[in-house]
């Protein structure tokens, strides 16, 4: 039998149990997903990645990346390739402006000039890799529609199920995305891509979640292509909180950059 202590804890994981998933239920929007987006860039810091091409024969490419992000007024991203040589400095510069309005500038030292992306460029994938240009516009989901379509419990998680469809969908390389999302600790667990004829094209999964001033974030990604049995991984090496100036993300950084 529950003594009184014991009941009031129980009435209030209850009451709590029950208020969370009746906010989660009108979550149609998809605000948790557009805040956990956010947040991703809420802080200026400086990320050095591995990145890992596995290839259908067993053919394995690495590529070491460095993540330069800058919150001020406006969200940005500048993320610039290290290695190897023939690829060094190919570069993809984002800025979000307003929340939602996302420009971006690919470098690609071999054409000499930095073209703006616009259209089908968005389906340009980033260093080869299995990540489009679009996947990586800092502001994917605040460009999408949403509806949740269910909510799971697995243990003490809450999970969200939210099926997404791309606003410019005519120049995106996916009809709709369904992604798993932990409610609970804020964090995106993974997610499947599909085409036009609602077939699977991709899957990303998002591993090692570290607890970094307070905001669960993921060591590891692999992004896989079903159709071609290809993925690429991201392994985060190391993270340094950094302040960077306005010039460090101007597309004029790019002009007559010697190689």
């Amino acid at each position: 039998m529950l003594n009184r202590q014991n009941l009031l804890s129980f009435l209030v994981l209850s009451i709590s149990i029950f208020w969370g998933l009746f906010v989660y239920a009108e979550d149609n929007n998809g605000d948790l997903l557009k805040s956990i987006e956010r947040d991703l860039y809420k802080n200026s810091e400086e990320i050095e990645v591995k990145m890992t091409i596995l290839e259908p024969d067993g053919t394995v490419r690495e590529r070491q990346i460095l993540i330069m992000k800058k919150n001020e007024k406006d969200q940005q991203s500048l993320i610039k390739t290290l290695a190897p040589a023939d690829l060094m400095s190919t570069s993809l510069l984002t800025t979000v402006t307003n929340d939602t309005l996302v420009t971006q500038w690919h470098y690609v030292p071999a054409e000499k000039h930095a073209r703006e992306v616009k259209g089908i460029l968005r389906k340009t994938r980033f260093l080869d890799s299995e990540f489009n240009l679009e996947d990586l516009s800092l502001a994917f989901y605040r460009n999408c529609s949403h509806r949740l379509l269910e909510t799971l419990n697995e243990g003490t998680k809450t999970i969200l199920v939210f099926d997404s469809i791309p606003l410019n969908i005519k120049d995106s390389s996916y009809s709709h995305i369904k992604t798993w999302v932990d409610a609970t600790h804020k964090y995106l667990q993974k997610a499947e891509y599909y085409d036009a004829d609602n077939t699977l094209i991709k899957t990303i999964t998002f591993n090692n979640h570290k607890n970094i001033d307070n905001q669960w974030r993921a060591q590891n990604v692999v992004m896989k292509n079903v159709k071609k049995n290809r993925s690429t991984q991201l392994d985060v090496n190391k993270i340094t909180v950094k302040k960077f100036s306005e010039n460090e993300f101007s597309p004029k950084i790019f002009e007559n950059r010697k190689e």
